[in-house]
C-alpha cells in the first residue's frame, strides 16, 4: 500500500483528471470544426440553388424577349422545376421549386409596354430546418 501512495506523488505519469481535460478540449475543438463544416456545406448548397434559380429565370426571360411583341400574351404561367445538383440518388441536395412568369400589359397603344416578372420559389432544407426562398427578375418590353 505504501508503494501505491508513493507512485501517486510521482510526477512522471498523467493523472486521470489531466486525461479527462485533454479529451474534453479535443472534443470541443472537434465539435467546432465539424459544426463549421456543416454550416459551410449548407451555405454552399444555398448559394448553388440561388445561382441555379437566377439562371433559370434568365433563360425564361430570354425566351419571352425572343418572341414577337404581339405574340406575348398577358397572364400567369406556372412551371414546376426540379434540379438534381450532383446527379445523386439522394433528394436532399435537389432543388424543387415553382417558376412563375407574370406578364402584364402596363399601357396599350403606340407607346404600350409590358412588364415581365419571373420568380423562382423553392424550399431549402438546412441545418436549422427548412426555409422558403425566392429569386425574381423583372424586365419591361415595348413593341418598337
Amino acid at each position: 500500500m505504501r508503494h501505491f501512495f508513493y507512485r501517486i506523488g510521482n510526477k512522471k505519469g498523467v493523472t486521470l483528471i489531466e486525461t479527462i481535460i485533454a479529451v474534453l478540449i479535443a472534443g470541443i475543438a472537434t465539435t467546432a470544426v465539424i459544426g463549421s463544416y456543416v454550416v459551410g456545406k449548407y451555405a454552399t448548397q444555398r448559394s448553388k440553388h440561388r445561382v441555379a434559380a437566377i439562371n433559370l429565370i434568365s433563360e425564361e426571360l430570354e425566351q419571352v424577349l425572343s418572341a414577337n411583341y404581339s405574340s406575348i400574351i398577358d397572364g400567369t404561367y406556372l412551371d414546376n422545376i426540379t434540379i438534381d445538383d450532383k446527379n445523386t440518388v439522394s433528394a436532399g441536395d435537389d432543388m424543387v421549386g415553382l417558376q412563375t412568369t407574370l406578364i402584364t400589359e402596363i399601357a396599350a397603344g403606340a407607346y404600350g409596354y409590358k412588364e415581365v416578372r419571373v420568380t423562382m420559389a423553392w424550399t431549402e432544407q438546412g441545418w436549422g430546418g427548412s426555409s422558403d426562398l425566392s429569386e425574381s427578375l423583372v424586365t419591361y418590353i415595348t413593341e418598337k
